[in-house]
């Protein structure tokens, strides 16, 4: 299906699972946290196969050290910054439609994303 596809499917049923945790419904609750724990691993890992597909050999190094960077901000402050919500709010729920809301705005900018295998090449203009 591609990458592009790929990335933006998962990123809404990120943010299907987020709204499904609130149900509180056990079942639902369950296939929901299985769910995002299954996204948290493949969102990134499909998006780095997007860079090396994408990249080329001039810009690899800076576009795939700030990629993996992104990521290892936004898994280091997320924890603190949805725990204070949580703290403030007096719940969890705020920080579940918020995450729902972020993964549909990932949605957005990964059906952004150029389509195909191709590298872009530093010396040919882009015709993406």
């Amino acid at each position: 299906i591609g990458r592009r596809l790929a990335v933006t499917i998962a990123f809404v049923s990120w943010a299907v699972a987020s709204v499904g945790i609130l149900t509180g419904l056990l079942p639902v609750v369950l296939v929901s946290t299985v769910l995002v724990g299954i996204m948290f691993s493949g969102i990134p890992a499909t998006i780095i196969a997007h860079v090396v597909a994408h990249a080329d050999e001039r810009s690899f190094g800076p576009v795939f050290s700030a990629t993996t960077l992104a990521f290892g901000i936004a898994q280091a402050v997320s924890p603190q910054i949805g725990g204070a919500i949580a703290d403030w709010r007096g719940s969890f729920t705020l920080v579940f439609w918020l995450a729902a809301a972020v993964a549909l705005i990932g949605a957005m900018a990964a059906w952004s994303l150029p389509e195909g295998d191709t590298a872009v090449r530093a010396d040919t203009p882009a015709d993406h």
